[in-house]
């Protein structure tokens, strides 16, 4: 719903990357959020290494596993019913958390004090997402069986129940589907965990490209110039590194070559289109999201030439490397994972796949933005996990100011979207409460002010900025 409200557009362009007069402020306050950052990203590591721990009946082949994901069972099995409710307590304080963070860095002027703190936050969000035990999600285990296998991983093979991958066998029913990710993010995870010794060791290296991807992410967002606000809302945000770090999803692999190649299209043109195919080539998702790396990129006619080149060298790479079985891959994967399971069937997904693609060509072709559009681009994928999330950030850089609740809101819908936790009481409101919330921001927009909900949240920021 949130991305349905994104059809209606904003009035004015995308955003250019100089920045408008700001404040200087004291970088206190952001070094206590960051501290609290951390503090919440550790102690919600430890409510799920405690959860995967006390699953019932504990599986016997996870005991001294160097990774314990909670085993999903349709939201009712394995986890404690705690856990769900513990989750979600910290997905709002997160979210609070980030309204925080935001009031308080609402108009601030960059500074290397402020780059600082967000940079020690990431590095201490790391080094604690390294450490988790637990996880709620087993996709490390198939990258690390993926790694091992290189290209020949689109195709399905049998798990000895033996051998050195059993207990990713356990996981898998053993018999891996076939990989669906492209070949240029497969030839980076062999090159850093295809000779590990063992699955451990793998993880571990997977987990560290991961960061790496991160930090990438976070030094593209620094050279795009992009206000301290939406910098401080990505660094200081737990539920990133826990996703993408502690999870080990490799989405930002891609995310990291396409802003990279919008800091390029510019003054590097070639270097951009390459970038892009390289996104391309790692997920073949992020194809239609390669148009937004050259929005700024000069005529129209040089957009779509640039757009056009990156498009279809990430196709020819693909193909070249993996063959016809990377898109064989991914039509198998797409049967086992479909959006038509999803509720409302296929049609919710579809729609928002076109919004999605709409905001993409409008973005290219007349350089206008629709919010909060940011939130459509999860529909790219089979099904929305919450980890495709970070699929809008390409979209929300081209007009930071207005993409601060897509940002703010991460953690509290990464909740919503997962499906590892057993359901619990305040799943119907929510299900009420964010397509009034929806409408609410698109009515808004349409009559060209503030939403109801929108204005407490600008009037702490005024007075914050007084203050």
């Amino acid at each position: 719903m949130f991305a349905l409200a994104g059809l209606v557009l904003d009035r004015s362009p995308v955003a250019s990357a100089a920045a408008n007069a700001r404040r200087r402020i004291s970088p206190w306050p952001s070094i206590a959020l960051a501290a609290l950052s951390v503090l919440s990203l550790a102690a919600y590591e430890v409510a799920v290494d405690r959860a995967a721990m006390a699953q019932l009946p504990f599986p016997a082949w996870l005991a001294g596993a160097p990774l314990v994901p909670i085993v999903e069972t349709a939201r009712t099995g394995g986890a404690p019913p705690w856990i769900a409710l513990v989750a979600e307590a910290f997905a709002v304080v997160q979210t609070g958390l980030l309204v925080a963070v935001a009031v308080a860095l609402r108009g601030a002027a960059d500074s290397r004090a402020l780059r600082g703190v967000f940079a020690g936050c990431v590095l201490a969000e790391i080094a604690v997402a390294l450490c988790a035990r637990g996880s709620t999600s087993a996709d490390l285990y198939a990258y690390a069986f993926d790694a091992a296998r290189g290209v020949a991983a689109y195709h399905a093979l049998p798990i000895e129940p033996h051998g050195p991958f059993a207990l990713v066998g356990h996981l898998w029913s053993f018999r891996m589907l076939p990989a669906a990710y492209g070949p240029v993010w497969l030839g980076a995870a062999h090159l850093v965990a295809g000779r590990a010794a063992d699955l451990g060791s793998a993880i571990l290296a997977l987990r560290l490209l991961s960061a790496c991807s991160l930090a990438a992410v976070l030094g593209a967002l620094v050279a795009l110039r992009v206000p301290p606000v939406f910098l401080g809302l990505v660094a200081l945000d737990p539920a990133i590194p826990y996703q993408f770090v502690a999870d080990g999803h490799n989405d930002l692999f891609g995310i990291a070559l396409l802003l990279w190649a919008r800091v390029a299209a510019r003054e590097k043109p070639a270097l951009a289109v390459v970038l892009a195919l390289l996104a391309g080539a790692s997920k073949i998702s992020f194809v239609a999201l390669a148009p937004l790396a050259f929005v700024d990129a000069g005529d129209l006619r040089r957009r779509l030439t640039l757009c056009g080149a990156a498009a279809a060298g990430a196709v020819a790479l693909s193909l070249a490397a993996g063959g016809l079985a990377y898109p064989r891959a991914i039509v198998a994967v797409s049967a086992i994972f479909p959006a038509s399971g999803e509720p409302g069937g296929a049609i919710v997904p579809r729609l928002t796949t076109i919004c999605a693609l709409v905001l993409v060509a409008l973005a290219l072709i007349v350089r206008r933005t629709g919010w909060p559009g940011t939130w459509a681009f999860v529909s790219l994928g089979s099904i929305p996990f919450p980890w495709y999330l970070a699929w809008g950030l390409p979209y929300a850089v081209l007009d930071p100011d207005r993409a601060l609740p897509y940002l703010v809101t991460f953690p509290f819908a990464a909740f919503v979207m997962t499906t590892t936790f057993p359901a619990t009481w305040a799943w119907p409101p929510v299900a009420i409460g964010l397509p009034v919330v929806a409408a609410l921001l698109a009515y808004g927009r349409f009559r060209g002010r503030r939403s109801a909900l929108a204005r407490p949240f600008a009037l702490a920021a005024r007075r914050a900025s007084v203050l």
